[in-house]
């Protein structure tokens, strides 16, 4: 299912750069690798600790640690799976248009997302919220998306799939500028 719904001007005439795929931006690797180094310490820490006592601890900690860990990444890799699939067969709908409404994620304030809207359209997401594989790059951190930038952006609910930011050059002419 392919839905486009663009307003305005023409995209033929706009040159784009993409900013984010799915496919190849959307899986952090931050929960796995932290997870690992949890269990490398745990497993460490009972190999050379002789109390019976604290060994029990550790065994306690690192099969609900496991557990845990095991759940977290079922539902990360699942997200992440999901929203590539869908990507990959076209099941997201399109949106073209500047952005509005534009609100950034506070540096230090208890919100923890930033938002904005297209035609109507309203995102929010978060650097906060890893692991949906979806785009999530807050302009507070060095993201693209501010006030007013012409984009294109493939969705699937509220999660971003693909987001193009217009630019003022072709393609082939930023890539000669800046070889």
């Amino acid at each position: 299912m392919f839905l486009s719904v663009a307003h305005g001007l023409d995209s033929e005439s706009k040159h784009f750069s993409t900013v984010y795929i799915v496919t190849k931006n959307g899986f952090y690797w931050i929960l796995p690798l932290a997870l690992t180094a949890i269990v490398i310490v745990t497993l460490l820490l009972f190999r050379f600790t002789t109390n019976q006592g604290a060994k029990t601890m550790l065994r306690v900690i690192l099969l609900v640690g496991a557990l845990i860990g095991l759940v977290g990444m079922l539902i990360i890799v699942g997200n992440y799976v999901d929203n590539s699939i869908a990507y990959l067969r076209g099941h997201y709908s399109t949106i073209e248009g500047t952005v509005d409404d534009f609100s950034p994620l506070p540096a230090q304030q208890g919100d923890y997302s930033e938002s904005f809207s297209v035609n109507g359209k309203s995102f929010s997401y978060s650097d906060f919220l890893a692991g949906q594989g979806c785009f999530n790059h807050s302009s507070t951190y060095g993201g693209p998306v501010r006030q007013g930038v012409y984009v294109r952006i493939a969705y699937k609910d509220n999660c971003i799939l693909r987001l193009d930011i217009a630019t003022d050059k072709p393609a082939q002419q930023r890539r000669e500028a800046h070889p």
